[in-house]
């Protein structure tokens, strides 16, 4: 096939005028960075010209490249149009149920599910809460969002982007028993662990290359996600499980304070996993694919501002 013909190349070439720099792009279109570099230079060479100014970094786009942006943008909106117009011809999906944990903020889900590609592939959605691996493989759900990638080889993973969670605490505790300068202050300190379900347990703390055990006095609960929230925010104790998204407003309004500034559980990757036996259904496949692609920039951009907000390093 003619270079020149390959969207994949227009895309990436798009992308980097959009994110600014190879890497970046070729991660937000899934692509191998080999592969990424190998079109861009098949691109250059059919069209005979430089496409990225390589003496900068990262990346950008050459005066020539962005000349044949905007034609390569409407090639791209072109193709995505004929595709939407053949996914609504085709059949929906009857009813979809997909598993969300609880502790994941459900604002830029439902934004993506009610993008048209999207919702017209599918009658009605229902959300369950809670689900865990069980129920998908019992087919309770169809889909599920997990905290994490499973390294199952019966579940086939697609990743979402990267999170993790910091220390939290009611200002009423720290003002009764102060702060911990350090993860080893913890000791002395009360811990609401949530644990339970496919969620990964708190057992270690990261800041950049240093690490630390999650140490406490003692255990003040473990368990549900809405019993750890409600307990740190009365002052029982600090707690490292709760996400940013789910603590967003009592941020905001001062009823939750950061603990220890920079130190964080390990990152995980959010995904969209599905049973590798119901690939062959391409209706479902096809939709938990596009799911995982859109939500990637959404929660991408969500995740950054977070991480900024707690002094943590969001990783490329």
């Amino acid at each position: 096939m003619d270079i020149r013909s390959s969207l994949i190349a227009w895309r990436l070439l798009a992308a980097i005028g959009e994110k600014s720099g190879l890497a970046r792009a070729a991660e937000s279109l899934d692509l191998d960075p080999g592969r990424a570099s190998r079109l861009i230079h098949s691109l250059e060479a059919a069209l005979e010209c430089e496409l990225l100014t390589r003496t900068e970094r990262p990346l950008g786009l050459t005066e020539e490249a962005r000349t044949l942006l905007p034609a390569a943008q409407e090639y791209i909106r072109a193709h995505d149009a004929l595709i939407a117009a053949t996914k609504a011809a085709a059949p929906k999906i009857e009813h979809l149920r997909i598993g969300v944990p609880v502790n994941i903020a459900r604002k830029e889900i439902l934004e993506v599910l009610s993008l048209p590609h999207l919702k017209s592939a599918v009658k009605t959605v229902n959300i369950v809460p809670e689900a865990d691996l069980d129920d998908l493989r019992e087919k309770r759900i169809d889909l599920a969002i997990l905290p994490h990638t499973p390294e199952d080889r019966d579940i086939a993973a697609l990743p979402i982007c990267e999170t993790c969670t910091c220390g939290l605490a009611s200002p009423e505790y720290i003002a009764k028993y102060g702060s911990p300068a350090s993860p080893e202050e913890l000791t002395r300190h009360s811990l609401i662990l949530r644990r339970g379900g496919s969620y990964p347990e708190a057992r270690m703390l990261l800041r950049g290359s240093q690490t630390a055990p999650l140490c406490c006095e003692r255990v003040a609960y473990a368990g549900d996600l809405s019993t750890c929230k409600e307990l740190t925010v009365l002052g029982h104790g600090i707690c490292f499980d709760l996400s940013l998204g789910v603590t967003y407003n009592h941020r905001r309004a001062g009823k939750l304070v950061p603990v220890l500034p920079q130190w964080h559980r390990p990152k995980w990757q959010l995904s969209c996993s599905i049973l590798v036996s119901r690939k062959r259904e391409r209706r479902l496949f096809s939709f938990a694919r596009d799911l995982a692609l859109a939500l990637r920039k959404p929660l991408d951009e969500r995740t950054r501002r977070w991480y900024e907000g707690i002094g943590v390093a969001y990783d490329e």
